[in-house]
């Protein structure tokens, strides 16, 4: 008897036929037909072709559970996936469920950590949520935020995560647009962040990183942690009072330096974004307080974004390059940063950037967001096959919402004029002159070999030419080979000068730069 090759994929074969049922039902048969799993609905389903309503699709998500409703949250977060109309309703999905007993809540505590530890413990929760929910207690008389995970909630999702990733893998195998737009990466990297989440000593960590990188921001609040009451299941905070950026009633009767506040939001996100390369990936304006002495809050460190240097750099060029109106400059990056299509269409890119550009430059001050444009510009790259990294959409995403708090809190803020100041200082802080040239020198001490085997090399190759031949060249390949010493002198003479030096820096620069400078000509000379 032949066996059913689903079955043999997953482990929750009752789920799955739970998940597709429920997507059938609610006028989504053609996103099961997509995912070509067909023959898991009903003979009544499977000869119709329902789109749902971006409503439908919300309250699906909704039925379906913390899992689904948290990947629509991120999905929202991804206007070059998904369109303007799905995305509106999928902002509304909330996560706020029923609390589980606090006489749950407190079993969990004790077990974990100890009620001995607090001086009191409040059972009634403050906050719920699909993942966990928050305590008031007393800890050495301070008021501290008990996070408790959900009792059963890591089986759960990890359940409905393996069962994305086979439905993932199946839709890449039965739609062309599934498979170009790579679902499956997109779904691992939920998986990877929802993971994160479930671990609350992860959490921990990652405020504590948060808090460090973003202490040069006087007006910028991280609630303390305490890691010695932390486990995987139990997050002990500082407790943190403040009013939320949607509350807009309650702000405007607080007397807040509102330009102050705007800058410190959005220097602080490109902090975290183009110079630090660990940024806050759930931005929900939720997740920001402030406060009546004009601090700016952040919570919740559960879903955070990492990115390479190499990256930080290329955000912070684009957002550049886009202020300067440089469209040839943007465009270099796009193909050096995207997934591309064997029919990319980078011609209709560059002029919808060039048309987009110009609309930004006649829009009002209200309207003139340079986040706004990052994300247009992606949306129309993916629509002509270029297709721009996860992890710069959600940069591009935490940004826009908190230049959205920004604005909101003082709408005369000069958006264009700040960003590119502070993206420019944040390039230039991450590539200082003495760093590029310790770079340089650790490349070339992994190179030594190649360089200082180029002159024999060159050898090897002249003596594999003709008499004839080499007799017209000798003379080109001596002046070459004393170029190729002196080019190498330099750079080594000023990467070493500029480790070990004990000279000022400002002279350090000086030298090596004009250093590099004389090798760059001799190069270009030499090619």
């Amino acid at each position: 008897m032949r066996k059913n090759p689903v079955k043999q994929d997953i482990a929750d074969v009752q789920r799955l036929q739970e998940i597709i049922s429920i997507l059938a039902e609610n006028e989504a048969s053609h996103l099961v037909k997509k995912l070509g799993l067909s023959s898991y609905m009903s003979a009544r389903h499977r000869h119709k072709s329902e789109k749902p309503s971006p409503e439908r699709l919300r309250e699906v998500l909704e039925e379906l559970g913390p899992t689904f409703i948290k990947f629509g949250q991120i999905m929202a977060q991804r206007p070059d996936l998904v369109p303007e109309r799905y995305i509106e309703e999928l902002e509304k999905l909330e996560d706020n469920v029923k609390a589980f007993p606090g006489e749950e809540a407190r079993g969990i505590v004790d077990r974990e950590i100890g009620l001995e530890t607090f001086d009191n413990f409040t059972e009634e929760p403050v906050a719920a949520a699909s993942i966990a929910q928050v305590h008031e207690a007393w800890l050495d008389g301070e008021k501290v935020a008990v996070k408790v995970r959900r009792p059963g909630i890591k089986d759960q999702m990890t359940t409905d995560l393996d069962l994305m990733k086979f439905m993932a893998s199946k839709g890449e195998q039965h739609s062309e647009k599934l498979n170009k737009v790579k679902i499956t990466k997109i779904v691992d990297e939920f998986a990877e962040w929802t993971l994160d989440e479930l671990d609350l000593e992860k959490e921990a960590s990652n405020a504590e990183t948060f808090q460090r990188n973003l202490e040069d921001e006087e007006n910028v609040k991280v609630p303390d942690v305490y890691p010695e009451h932390t486990t995987q299941k139990v997050l002990v905070m500082e407790f943190v009072n403040g009013t939320k950026c949607t509350n807009d009633e309650r702000i405007d009767k607080l007397d807040l330096d509102r330009k102050m506040i705007a800058e410190t939001g959005i220097r602080a996100g490109l902090k975290q974004t183009i110079r630090d390369g660990f940024f806050h990936a759930d931005p929900h304006p939720s997740n920001f307080l402030i406060q009546e002495d004009n601090t700016f809050v952040y919570l919740d460190f559960g879903m955070m974004g990492t990115i390479s240097p190499k990256a930080k750099d290329q955000m912070g060029l684009i957002l550049v390059h886009a202020l300067n109106e440089d469209i040839e400059g943007a465009m270099s990056l796009i193909r050096d940063m995207a997934h591309v299509e064997e029919d990319a269409d980078f011609e209709g890119l560059k002029q919808d950037i060039e048309q987009k550009m110009l609309e930004l430059r006649n829009s009002s001050l209200k309207d003139n967001s340079i986040t706004s444009l990052m994300l247009e510009i992606t949306v129309s790259a993916s629509q002509k096959g270029i297709h721009m990294p996860s992890s710069f959409v959600l940069m591009g995403k935490t940004l826009l919402t908190l230049e959205s708090v920004g604005l909101s809190v003082y709408p005369q803020f000069k958006i264009r004029e700040e960003y590119t100041e502070m993206a420019q200082e944040m390039l230039l802080k991450n590539n200082q002159p003495k760093d590029l040239i310790q770079s340089l020198a650790i490349d070339l001490v992994q190179n030594k070999e190649l360089i200082s085997k180029a002159p024999s090399k060159i050898n090897q190759t002249i003596d594999s030419i003709n008499q004839k031949q080499r007799k017209e060249i000798i003379h080109e390949k001596a002046s070459d080979n004393k170029k190729a010493v002196i080019i190498a002198g330099l750079l080594i003479s000023a990467a070493i000068f500029a480790v070990n030096s004990p000279i000022p820096s400002s002279i350090i620069t000086l030298i090596t730069v004009t250093e590099i400078i004389l090798a760059f000509f001799l190069m270009k000379e030499a090619l």
